[in-house]
């Protein structure tokens, strides 16, 4: 490792494209807004889980990159299991080779409880929505004795079932995981750029309003964020040279179904197809069985 190798070589956007991943490494951190109502204090304790939550993506993400980059040769790297390969050669390396496969339940482990997480807050959030503007059907607001919203759970996993099994169709595993990650950064980078212009209109609509947190400088943060934001999606429609050859233009038209099909079409039909007598009653029993 040299000062040569702080910075990736420069082959054009292709080459930096991967990037892009970066901004998923994020995504998922504001579903958990739906929970601020049961802090004491959200005003001083929300913004302190958001900037510690942003401390420790930084340090883990990036500790952890260094580290499989400088384990693993770049040529070598694997999009999905590069991380197993970090283990694999410094553990090979000490003689603990037997630790692998534990790392590996690990690292499974892992996984299932950051799919819980990001699991729970989508699925409450549109509950609430679903039941306060009447975007669900009354089939999809009820919950079990527990308060948990099963049916959207459970139309959630058909739906991640069947996008999984897209992954038949893709030759190499890497190129579907890069696919599939890029399609939902996209996805993502539109929610986000909507969900600025909004604090921005929010604020300018209601100044005055009463709120547990304000945020300084907002429309300097939203206006970095929306640029940040369009300049992923942008890169996002390059194929990455990590991947080898890629058609340029099947690769977008790709991206460009799958987000028209998972991100834009569905919250069209549900504000098309919604009905005012689907709007429940506020509280937490409306709609339960």
């Amino acid at each position: 490792m040299t000062a040569g190798h702080l910075l990736p070589a420069w082959h054009g956007l292709a080459s930096i494209v991967l990037v892009v991943s970066s901004f998923f490494t994020y995504a998922g951190v504001e579903v958990n807004a739906v929970h601020v109502d049961e802090l004491r204090n959200p005003g001083r304790d929300y913004p302190k889980s958001i900037y510690l939550a942003m401390a420790l993506v930084l340090a883990v993400f990036i500790s952890a990159t260094l580290a499989i980059s400088w384990v693993v040769p770049s040529g070598r790297i694997s999009l999905t299991v590069g991380v197993m390969q970090a283990f694999n050669g410094l553990l090979n390396h000490f003689h603990a080779g037997f630790a692998v496969p534990l790392i590996a339940v690990a690292l499974a482990v892992g996984a299932l409880a950051g799919m819980w997480t990001w699991l729970d807050g989508p699925s409450e959030g549109l509950l609430r929505i679903g039941r306060q503007q009447g975007f669900l059907p009354p089939f999809f607001q009820r919950v079990n004795g527990k308060g948990i919203e099963v049916r959207i759970l459970a139309a959630q996993g058909a739906v991640i079932t069947l996008i999984a099994l897209l992954y038949a169709f893709i030759p190499s595993v890497s190129r579907a995981y890069w696919i599939f990650a890029a399609l939902a950064t996209q996805v993502y980078l539109i929610m986000y750029v909507l969900m600025f212009i909004a604090a921005i209109r929010l604020r300018r609509s209601q100044p005055d309003r009463a709120r547990g947190y304000r945020a300084p400088a907002l429309g300097l943060l939203a206006l970095l964020g929306v640029a940040s934001s369009v300049a992923a999606f942008v890169f996002g429609f390059v194929p990455p040279s990590q991947l080898g050859s890629s058609n340029p233009v099947l690769y977008t038209a790709l991206l460009i179904a799958g987000i028209l099909v998972v991100g834009i079409a569905p919250p069209l039909l549900m504000d098309r197809l919604r009905k005012p007598q689907w709007k429940a009653a506020a509280g937490p029993a409306a709609g339960s069985p």
